[in-house]
């Protein structure tokens, strides 16, 4: 902190003096604008290096003569302060939608603005195109539908701008081999098995040809969470909860049959063949015994000690980014290979394996959105009462988008203070979050976006150039390496909260017991019933209502 504290009684030798950027331009607005984004400690204006200069460009460049009153709402409360104070008359002007949910809510009570997509095209024409463009580069062309049912309401006004992020669509999970096991079975990690016969071919061998080379009859193929590829292969989305794969607050995981109607992946009629292989592969001895109580014991959740400790050969519980290529990426490789190189020693090899295909094809994990509501921005009622206001909100979100020092200053503060540029085209910062946030550096989410600034040279910055992303990046570009297995409803139902627990504990239960051998794979049948009857048909009606209207 003494070091930025030196830093900061210098910066005004650093930054660039804003009257060098343009000749004082006629202004266009004039006032102030509270904002509260998501924060990890408080504002300080003594300490300010990054808002003041923000204002001055705006003004001197552009004509917006701003003022901007950042509040700290501290984020665990945060919904908990905003509904107080928006029913006190005192909430900020742009402040987090935080969820779907939660910003629904607020728009049936009145509390927040909405202007026409025609309003926003007009005053923000560079974000327009941007995100009818596909955002980045049209990376993500297939979501500008999804953009616009998020960002408006029923009588198609928006009501938000909504997240649109790469990061949010882009698959993170892999399957993880330990490279001692291939090794003793002669296996090429550059052939790893891309079908289901060749995986649990494999899985045998890896169980039952000693490959720790103790004789000792000691190992087992996989556990948990690698079941989930099992289901990918057969087209569906569904494992032991233990695995991470699901869970109530997650809500089920939907597709459309051939004949459009929703179905819920946990009684796809194909989860009946990836039950009676577990079954097999449970009574053979290839699947760990431990599987109902999932592969982490403690410490860490993504570490699977299982996995690490040499009792299985392959995981999916990590994400690729808990296991890092150090070669690759040029750090000590995540949290999960620093613990497996502690354990089987450095020179120790792991490697990602693709999901293996099923008899249709099919493969793959669970992936998300690249649209979502969380961080973006809502914006108070009043501003309904004051256009000119919200024209201008929106007008500066445009500048940043085109403006590269401006959204780089914003983002990241300044060169040499609070960050510095790397030899890979990406940016280290220099100081932590709660420093970053002292002196001004990214306070600004809720004005120039919402998690990240929606600018180019920012987004490469801050997301493609970073090598850890860009290792995620070229890995899914290797055919079988990419999950997408999207679900087809991905909303809360209205009755989900009511029913999903029950069903989720009924399908692991019933599952489990099918798996052990407890029970005839043909109970599947029973089970399906007992699902629908036990609220799964409600479930589905409504997935089928919410598609009607969709």
């Amino acid at each position: 902190m003494k070091k930025l504290l030196a830093f900061l009684l210098c910066a005004v030798l650093i930054i660039p003096a804003a009257a060098s950027v343009a000749d004082d331009a006629p202004i266009k607005w004039s006032g102030t604008i509270s904002v509260a984004s998501y924060m990890f400690a408080p504002f300080d204006p003594d300490k300010d290096i990054v808002v003041g200069e923000v204002e001055k460009i705006l003004k001197e460049k552009y004509g917006y003569d701003v003022t901007f009153d950042v509040v700290y709402v501290e984020y665990p409360q945060y919904q908990e302060i905003i509904n107080t104070r928006i029913a006190g008359k005192t909430a900020p002007d742009v402040f987090i939608s935080l969820n779907q949910t939660n910003m629904d809510t607020l728009y049936d009570q009145g509390a927040l603005a909405t202007w026409d997509v025609e309003f926003f095209q007009e005053n923000a024409p560079n974000l327009y195109a941007f995100f009818n463009g596909g955002g980045y580069h049209g990376r993500l062309a297939n979501f500008v539908d999804m953009f616009w049912d998020y960002s408006t309401v029923d009588d198609g006004k928006m009501v938000t701008v909504a997240g649109m992020t790469e990061a949010g669509s882009m698959p993170y999970k892999t399957l993880i081999y330990r490279g001692d096991f291939l090794d003793a079975l002669g296996v090429d990690p550059a052939n790893l098995p891309m079908t289901v016969e060749d995986f649990m071919d494999l899985m045998y061998k890896m169980a039952l040809d000693d490959p720790d080379g103790n004789g000792v009859k000691d190992t087992y193929g996989f556990s948990t969470t690698a079941i989930e590829a099992l289901f990918g292969a057969y087209g569906s989305y569904t494992a032991i909860s233990s695995g991470f794969s699901q869970s109530p607050s997650w809500g089920p995981h939907w597709f459309v049959g051939d004949d459009g109607k929703a179905i819920c992946s946990d009684i796809l009629p194909a989860n009946k063949d990836v039950l009676a292989l577990l079954q097999q592969a449970y009574a053979d001895g290839v699947l760990d015994p431990e599987f109902i109580t999932g592969e982490n014991t403690g410490g860490y959740w993504a570490i699977s000690q299982g996995f690490i400790n040499g009792l299985y050969g392959v995981s999916a519980l990590a994400s690729i980014d808990h296991y890092r290529l150090p070669e690759v990426v040029g750090d000590d490789g995540g949290r999960c290979a620093q613990e497996y190189y502690a354990v089987n020693g450095t020179d120790a090899k792991f490697y990602y394996g693709p999901w293996p295909a099923g008899p249709n094809g099919d493969y793959g994990w669970r992936v998300g959105y690249a649209v979502g509501i969380g961080e973006n921005m809502i914006y108070n009622a009043s501003l309904n009462d004051d256009p000119e206001k919200m024209a201008a909100i929106l007008a500066i979100m445009d500048i940043f988008n085109t403006d590269d020092e401006l959204a780089i200053l914003a983002s990241y503060g300044v060169e040499g203070v609070t960050f510095e540029y790397n030899d890979v085209g990406s940016v280290t910062m220099l100081v932590t979050n709660e420093e970053m946030n002292e002196v001004g550096v990214a306070v600004l989410r809720g004005v120039y976006g919402g998690g990240q600034c929606y600018n180019d040279t920012v987004l490469e910055l801050g997301f493609y150039n970073n090598p850890t992303i860009k290792n995620r990046l070229d890995w899914f570009e290797v055919p079988q390496y990419n999950s997408y297995l999207i679900t087809a409803v991905p909303v809360s139902l209205p009755s989900q909260s009511t029913y999903a627990s029950e069903l989720l504990a009924y399908r692991d239960e019933t599952w489990i017991s099918i798996i052990k051998g407890d029970l005839d794979v043909d109970y599947y049948d029973e089970y399906v019933q007992t699902w629908k009857d036990l609220g799964g048909d409600i479930l589905t009606q409504e997935a089928n209502d919410w598609l009607a209207a969709n």
